[in-house]
């Protein structure tokens, strides 16, 4: 399972806040509260976060509007937008499901297997991350820059940098990661879908995606226990 490294995922160390309670009013009436307990049990992981589910909306009603067919540019940029949140969200919020993202694929690409594996690869760095007990993020941002889009006919190309900003719990500093992403895409049926992409920090050597899927079930085993 360790043959995957996390290559721009900085770990944040959780720190714990302590200080002294101020003193009571001695001059106050006691007043009998209910008593509260403070190991209030997490929310089971499970159905869609809410950025999930108002991307895949957003999506859809893209797809629908006016503008498929007649702006092919601003279809694109929006659609590749949609799918960057959608993956950062699955890498920070580690308690709901993965969504399906095959609608933003050519599932009949010669390079589909790279599409899922660049969503299993946030998948495994996001339960890598609960399995070690990684501090949880207070706050993320996603920005999506395209350095270049050219359209030619029913394909075109993209040079898209993902950036994640974030703040972990405890932590006083923002931290971020990007990357830079070589996307292809075809228009089928008026809709634009994604039939490659390759990140700039894919280097030779690289794990498998059968070995990726191997790395995924053991933290899930271990997540399960």
């Amino acid at each position: 399972m360790k043959r995957f490294i996390p290559v721009a995922m900085a770990l944040a160390l959780l720190l714990a806040a302590c200080g002294e309670d101020a003193p009571a009013p001695t001059s106050a009436p006691a007043v009998t509260e209910p008593a509260v307990t403070s190991d209030t049990p997490q929310p089971e992981r499970g159905g869609l976060s809410p950025t999930a589910v108002a991307a895949l909306n957003e999506l859809e009603f893209l797809r629908g509007s006016e503008l498929a067919g007649e702006n092919d540019e601003r279809l694109i940029r929006e659609t590749l937008t949609y799918y960057f949140l959608m993956r950062n969200d699955m890498l920070c919020e580690r308690r709901y499901d993965v969504p399906d993202f095959t609608t933003f694929f050519d599932t009949s690409s010669p390079d589909y297997d790279k599409l899922v594996y660049n969503v299993d690869k946030a998948r495994y760095f996001a339960m890598l991350a609960q399995v070690n007990g990684s501090p949880e993020y207070v706050w993320y941002n996603t920005t999506v820059t395209f350095n270049s889009l050219k359209i030619d006919g029913d394909t075109a190309s993209a040079e898209v940098y993902d950036l994640l900003d974030m703040i972990y719990d405890g932590s006083d500093n923002m931290s971020a990661q990007g990357t830079t992403n070589y996307v292809d895409m075809r228009c089928v049926d008026g809709v634009w879908l994604i039939t490659d992409i390759t990140p700039a920090d894919t280097f030779d050597g690289a794990v498998s995606h059968e070995e990726l899927l191997e790395d995924i079930a053991e933290l899930e085993a271990q997540l399960e226990t």
